[in-house]
């Protein structure tokens, strides 16, 4: 890999990786929804500049709308589930996605997967299910078991929403600027009057703190309107296996922050489960060489036959 993608992967690693332990600090002045508006609202800003102006339309919003209101639901389920969990759990439950895409393959498309697939799907259940034990134990109360429920809707929602999207670029021609723009800007309407009612029981004007202001400037700025830039950079520059490798990256940057940020304790039952999940990642993103052969074989064929 050429050094100058390998930064640009680490960038988005970077802003992906801190968002949980910044929405941490968020929590600690705004509720859920509030955040989840400001740091979209910011994002959306971010975005617009960027989006074809022959793309912005009235109609393309509502042509979006299922793609969006999918989206949004990650966003809103990731931080309520920070309400009662540790951010520093919450980048390894996205890990797994690679492993839910071999299934999701397997299942729906009937497409072949090799054993070490399946193997890696397996190994991203077992960390994870490694890593709620020892949340729930380590805790009290059934908030815990909450928060980990509701991480997990949170990932499937993400998972949903990566397929719905690739379909929409492929299907409507739109750039992945406008399709995340109009993602964002969804998920600010969705999460408008969810808003006004928790500000309405929990004024948030007086009580705000420098720290939750400025974490929620960066997840708008940075930890989402820059980072899906740098991802559609990335996947325009390269291959897309080669931009996910992100994915082995941002668990760490999740820990690191969440232990300067938070202070969230590094034990050895997070660090192992991390890795069994890492590890369950690397081998769900491997293509089978099978699949490759036939590939290029019938990447050959048409050619002749042209």
């Amino acid at each position: 890999m050429h050094k100058k993608h390998f930064v640009l992967i680490a960038l988005v690693a970077l802003a992906g990786g801190s968002i949980p332990p910044f929405a941490k600090l968020g929590l600690q002045s705004f509720e859920p929804f509030t955040l989840v508006f400001f740091r979209f609202l910011f994002a959306s800003i971010v975005l617009y500049f960027f989006v074809p102006k022959k793309e912005l339309s009235i109609k393309n919003l509502f042509k979006f709308r299922w793609v969006g209101l999918v989206g949004a639901l990650n966003p809103i389920f990731i931080f309520l589930a920070l309400k009662y969990i540790p951010s520093n759990i919450t980048a390894l439950f996205y890990a797994i996605i690679p492993g839910l895409s071999v299934l999701y393959l397997l299942l729906i498309k009937h497409v072949r997967t090799s054993g070490a697939q399946i193997a890696g799907f397996m190994l991203g259940l077992m960390g994870v299910a490694m890593i709620s034990a020892h949340t729930a134990t380590a805790g009290s109360g059934h908030n815990l078991y909450l928060g980990l429920v509701l991480a997990a809707v949170a990932v499937f929602a993400f998972f949903a929403y990566g397929i719905m999207s690739k379909e929409e670029l492929r299907k409507e021609h739109i750039s992945g600027a406008a399709l995340a723009f109009y993602f964002t800007l969804i998920t600010v309407l969705v999460a408008l009057p969810l808003a006004i009612v928790e500000t309405a029981r929990k004024p948030w004007f007086d009580s705000i703190s420098l720290s939750a202001f400025m974490a929620t400037l960066y997840l708008g700025f940075i930890g989402t309107g820059v980072q899906y830039l740098l991802y559609q950079k990335a996947l325009h520059v390269m291959e897309a296996a080669q931009a996910n490798i992100f994915i082995y990256l941002q668990p760490i940057v999740t820990v690191v922050f969440a232990a300067l940020l938070v202070h969230e304790p590094v034990t050895w039952q997070i660090v192992l489960a991390g890795f069994i999940v890492l590890l369950g990642a690397r081998l769900a993103l491997d293509k089978p060489k099978q699949n490759l052969r036939l590939s290029k074989k019938a990447k050959l064929s048409r050619s002749s036959a042209r």
